[in-house]
């Protein structure tokens, strides 16, 4: 099979930018993304295309996330919506004329937010229109970006992450937003001594698998971060999280063991959000998304 050239891209930004402009040219790829070709034909055709994509930039791993990926977008965003509305946690029409915004700096920095997942933040929060929002790792903004997009300026809508040269990006992105803070701190650190209710929360925070307190290894992070966000939570109160991955259906191995990895690392997390919110519920994208609202 032959493969395309390699050309010279900047620095950060989207990893899924790299797999689509490698996957372009080939029409397998152009069946997939028109509807017209099914989910194990084109699994066997990521693993034909792995050694382009690899040499394209794409790191080895990702190359097994990219075999989830919708065929569609748009498509994928409203059937989410349709679940989310059958759950009881969304419904309604999009409010507000709002556009995303097509560019970003990202500075030197790679995301694995894909586009139906910034999409998808970006159409829950045209229908919720929140007060309040925060973000809790929220690394450089990229997803925090829909949100800001989608609401209006009377909005509060905090970024907070430990890491102040991911924050310095985030400032870049939002410096004329008279209605976003970006603090550098844990999540649960600013959590304890904030006092805002939030209507919209974030979550996608990961801690060093070698951290010496093994509740901050991973995604196990999610409980106690959650844990903390409790007393700012009201009925109603919408979470969001990524990388909740707990189902498959591509076949591969090294996703199969994400799955077992998920659900040992985020078993404490999911009990105590299924006592918060029984509505909780896995959306199928590319690196997974939960999405429940507290009762």
């Amino acid at each position: 099979m032959g493969t395309a050239a390699i050309h010279t891209r900047p620095a950060g930004g989207p990893w899924f930018q790299i797999a689509d402009e490698a996957l372009r040219p080939f029409d397998e790829y152009q069946q997939f993304r028109a509807g017209n070709l099914e989910r194990q034909q084109y699994v066997r055709f990521v693993d034909r295309m792995r050694d382009h994509l690899v040499g394209n930039g794409l790191p080895p791993n990702d190359v097994e996330f990219a075999k989830r990926y919708p065929s569609s977008h748009d498509a994928f965003v409203a059937l989410a919506l349709q679940r989310l509305a059958s759950r009881d946690i969304l419904d309604g029409p999009a409010r507000g004329p709002h556009p995303m915004t097509a560019c970003y700096d990202h500075g030197s920095y790679r995301t694995y937010i894909y586009p139906e997942e910034r999409l998808l933040l970006y159409e829950i929060a045209r229908r919720l229109q929140p007060r309040a929002t925060i973000f809790l790792g929220s690394y450089y903004g990229y997803w925090a970006g829909a949100v800001i997009d989608a609401v209006g300026p009377d909005c509060k809508v905090v970024l907070v992450d430990p890491d102040e040269r991911t924050q310095e990006v985030a400032s870049r992105n939002f410096s004329r937003c008279s209605n976003v803070d970006i603090v550098v701190a844990t999540g649960q650190r600013y959590l304890s001594e904030a006092e805002e209710k939030y209507d919209l929360i974030v979550l996608d925070a990961e801690g060093p698998r070698d951290h010496p307190d093994p509740r901050q290894r991973g995604k196990r992070i999610y409980e106690p971060l959650l844990e903390s966000a409790r007393p700012h939570v009201s009925t109603g109160s919408m979470l969001v999280c990524h990388n909740i991955i707990f189902h498959d259906e591509t076949g591969s191995g090294f996703m199969q063991q994400v799955v077992d990895r998920n659900r040992d690392e985020l078993r404490g997390f999911m009990k105590l959000v299924q006592a918060m919110m029984p509505n909780f519920t896995e959306l199928f994208s590319t690196e997974g998304v939960g999405v429940g609202t507290a009762c």
